[in-house]
């Protein structure tokens, strides 16, 4: 069942079986909850491969964000290679993320 996004309503309250699911899940033991396999895990290769590339963040661009977050006198985050962004092809299509830069995607230069 596909839904259109202008179809939703971001304040509607979650269903019984959503909110079961958080509550089991906030509960839960990071390791736990990590070794579940809830979590998709895409260092694992059979995992990947469901998943597709949508686009990049440039390093340079999380460097600049990173500076504009980290408060004075911290270390500062350095990030030395392109951050992947992925989706799941069973994601609606006017739910999936725009690459950067993309005319829809509203980011900014």
């Amino acid at each position: 069942m596909l839904v259109d996004i202008k179809d939703l309503d971001a304040h509607e309250q979650p269903s019984d079986e959503l909110r079961g699911k958080w509550k089991s899940y906030s509960k839960t033991e990071q390791k736990d909850l990590i070794e579940s396999g809830d979590i998709d895990d895409l260092d694992s290769a059979a995992e990947a491969k469901e998943f597709c590339l949508a686009g990049t963040i440039s390093a340079e661009r999380l460097n600049t964000s990173f500076k504009h977050i980290t408060p004075p006198g911290s270390t500062p985050v350095v990030v030395e290679k392109d951050a992947p962004i992925y989706y799941h092809p069973l994601l609606p299509g006017s739910l999936r993320p725009l690459p950067p830069n993309s005319p829809s995607s509203g980011a900014h230069n």
